[in-house]
């Protein structure tokens, strides 16, 4: 953020726990398993209420600065987005066969990995899939 907003007012607190969600979003993406991504958001949640207590508008800026920089500094390549986003995780791109015993079986692409695919790649594995 270009500038902070005042101490101690609405748009503060609104920003701090923006901050805040921000940094727990960005610890979710990298640590998936939400049992060993609890101990990290307790210890963000830690960090946060040390500083509850600080009202010189100097230091508060500094601490603010430098926990913006450290999520820029750690912040995931590839987020995990909302399944209904246009390239969400959870868009997929069902390819259909059968297996050597006859059943049905169903191969799940996301966008993502089917984007990848060159076009023809994907039309001769489309192909392949249903000689099965």
């Amino acid at each position: 953020m270009s500038a902070l907003p005042a101490p101690f007012t609405a748009a503060h607190r609104s920003y701090v726990k923006s901050l805040y969600r921000r940094i727990l979003t960005n610890e979710l993406n990298w640590i998936v398993r939400r049992d060993l991504w609890r101990a990290k958001a307790l210890a963000i949640r830690a960090e946060f209420e040390r500083n509850r207590d600080i009202h010189d508008p100097r230091a508060l800026a500094e601490i603010l600065a430098k926990a913006e920089a450290d999520l820029a500094k750690r912040k995931h390549p590839d987020p995990v987005r909302g399944p209904t986003a246009p390239d969400g995780s959870g868009t997929y791109l069902p390819l259909y066969a059968l297996t050597s015993r006859g059943q049905n079986m169903t191969i799940f692409l996301t966008t993502d990995m089917f984007a990848v695919l060159s076009t023809a790649f994907a039309l001769q594995l489309t192909s392949d899939l249903r000689k099965v």
